[in-house]
């Protein structure tokens, strides 16, 4: 059996973008105060499914979009999740 990160990144994206997906769905249903928060972590969600997928094109793409694109989506991912965060304390 081989080791294939690539297989852990497709699963990340997919379920990542799953939950993105799910709590801005579900985000309408609770209120407005809670609603900005789900806003902000469904868009982090997405934010790592794309830098997971970019991670995935790296055969295409070519290392650009690996190294830079992939680590810019993550790290808009963590501030986004910051500021999920931050909302809740206010």
């Amino acid at each position: 059996m081989i080791f294939d990160i690539r297989s852990f990144w497709l699963i990340g994206a997919l379920g990542a973008f799953a939950f993105g997906l799910l709590v801005l769905i579900v985000r309408s249903a609770y209120p407005e105060y809670m609603g900005r928060v789900l806003k902000l972590w469904g868009a982090a969600n997405l934010c790592l499914s794309a830098g997971y997928a970019l991670r995935l094109a790296r055969d295409w793409e070519g290392m650009f979009a690996f190294h830079v694109l992939s680590c810019t989506m993550m790290a808009t991912c963590l501030t986004l999740e910051y500021w999920a965060v931050r909302e809740l304390k206010k």
